[in-house]
C-alpha cells in the first residue's frame, strides 16, 4: 500500500485491457449487479465524464460510476475496490471524488444498495440515507425491478425497504 495512487476521470485515457480486467473483477463481485459491467459499458460511462478511476502503478484498483437512468437523475453504482486494497478508506475517497464530476451540478445522484460496507463508505463521504422512496427520486427509479418483491402493486409494502435495501442521496440531493 505504499505505492502512489491516483484518482482520475475523463479525459485521461485507460487502456482497453484495463477495462477488460476491471469488468472481469466487477462481475465476480456478488454485491454488484451485473447489468452494466461489460468493458464497453465501463469505458462508455467513463468517457462520458461520469466515472472515477483509482489507479496504482498503471492498474485500476478502484472504480465508481454515475449511471444515467432518467433525465436529471444519476444512479451511483459499480463502486469497486480491489480486494487487497479494501479497509483503507478508499471507498469513501471514491465517493468523494464523484463530487468533482461536472454532471453533479445538474443531476440528482442516488444509490440503492444492500451492501452495508458501501453504504457506510457513502455515509462517511456525506451521502445521506433517505427513507422516502418516492421523493425526490421517482418511485420507479428507486424501487425498480426486484427479485425479492414480485408484486408491483404492493411494492410500497416491501419489508426489505429501509431494512435490507437502502436508498441514499448525494449531499445535494435534497436541496
Amino acid at each position: 500500500m505504499t505505492a502512489s495512487k491516483h484518482f482520475h476521470n475523463f479525459p485521461q485515457q485507460i487502456e482497453p485491457a484495463e477495462w477488460f480486467s476491471l469488468s472481469t473483477a466487477i462481475q465476480n463481485e456478488s454485491m454488484i449487479l451485473n447489468t452494466r459491467t461489460t468493458p464497453e459499458d465501463l469505458a462508455t460511462v467513463y468517457n462520458a465524464g461520469l466515472a472515477v478511476v483509482l489507479e496504482q502503478n498503471g492498474k485500476i484498483i478502484g472504480f465508481v460510476a454515475l449511471w444515467p437512468v432518467a433525465k436529471k437523475y444519476l444512479e451511483l453504482g459499480s463502486i469497486w475496490i480491489r480486494p487487497d486494497h479494501r479497509g483503507y478508506g478508499l471507498g469513501k475517497q471514491l465517493y468523494k471524488q464523484t463530487y468533482s464530476l461536472p454532471s453533479l451540478t445538474d443531476h440528482l445522484v442516488f444509490a440503492v444498495t444492500q451492501n452495508k460496507v458501501s453504504l457506510r463508505a457513502g455515509q462517511a463521504a456525506g451521502f445521506m440515507i433517505h427513507t422516502d422512496w418516492s421523493w425526490p427520486i421517482p418511485w420507479a427509479l428507486t424501487c425498480g425491478p426486484c427479485d425479492k418483491w414480485k408484486s408491483e402493486k404492493e411494492k410500497h409494502l416491501c419489508p426489505w425497504r429501509n431494512h435490507t435495501c437502502w436508498l441514499y442521496l448525494s449531499p445535494a440531493g435534497l436541496n
